[in-house]
This record gives C-alpha cells, structure tokens and sequence, in this order.
C-alpha cells in the first residue's frame, strides 16, 4: 500500500479534487480545474491493477463486485490524512480509478 498511500498524501498535500490512476498515463491530480501529473512513468495495465488492489486493501473491501461488473463505488477514510469517493471502472480493457478528495 505503500505507493498508493504516497499518491494519496500527495493529492492531499497539493489540494488536489481529484487523483486519477489510468493505464497509460501518469497517476496524475486535478488542481484548480487542471489536470496534472504527479508521476513520470506512464502507468501500464499491471501497475494500474496492482494500485487498484491496493485501493481495496486500503478501503478494506473486496474486489469481487468490481472484477464482476466493471465499475465500483464506494468511499474510505484514512485517518489524519483525508477521506475519499471513489470510483473504479474499466477503460479499454484495463483498470482504472478517480479519487475524489474530500478533507476533513
């Protein structure tokens, strides 16, 4: 969970609305109406599902709905950082997901 939880404490620290994680692209924020990267390395497929197994380990909910339906919602709190919405979905056959910030 270690590299999600940076992106998150990274969105947080920049006052981003939203972080988004989709293969192909930077993990990258939206700051002000501006999308961002927050990252250099493009993200390939694997990274993207490994982030998103991470986003449920943190969120403590199983992926099951998800890897069946192909989209999710649902929020999680970290405590003394932010809570967050998320929602998860499938792009072009892989993985991807919007986190939605929303501070304490």
């Amino acid at each position: 969970m270690a590299e999600l939880m940076k992106y998150l404490e990274k969105a947080v620290s920049l006052k981003a609305s939203d972080l988004f994680i989709v293969a192909g692209a930077p993990v990258s924020c939206k700051i002000n109406g501006v999308l961002s990267p927050i990252d250099e390395q493009k993200k390939l497929p694997p990274d993207t599902e490994g982030l998103l197994a991470e986003l449920y380990g943190l969120a403590q909910r199983d992926m099951a709905g998800f890897l069946k339906s192909g989209d999710d919602d649902f929020s999680f709190a970290v405590p003394g950082l932010a809570r967050f919405r998320v929602n998860t979905y499938r792009q072009r056959g892989s993985m991807a997901a919007v986190i939605r910030v929303v501070s304490f």
